[in-house]
């Protein structure tokens, strides 16, 4: 299965899974959302709090693809190759 970059749905579990694997910590802020740090970069990602199995709203991928980039963590054939490995395991 093929998964571009932002016009696929994408879960929370892989979103998650993917900043995990790039460095960030997850922590619920509680009854409100997640937020993701990368204290290498100093970069902050803040998700609502969903279902693993709920589907992220476009702008939130898109600009947590967007701060991946500018950060210097996922260029964009990185950000192509985690997405696609994490919906394979998704779908397995």
């Amino acid at each position: 299965k093929s998964t571009s970059a932002t016009s696929e749905p994408m879960k929370y579990s892989e979103l998650s899974a993917i900043l995990e694997e790039l460095g960030f910590e997850r922590r619920v802020v509680r009854g409100s959302h997640v937020l993701f740090t990368h204290q290498e970069s100093e970069t902050a990602i803040m998700l609502p709090i969903a279902r693993a199995n709920e589907t992220v709203r476009t702008a939130n991928v898109v600009s947590t693809r967007f701060m991946l980039d500018a950060k210097g963590l996922a260029d964009q054939r990185r950000w192509r190759q985690l997405v696609e490995r994490h919906a394979e395991r998704s779908t397995a």
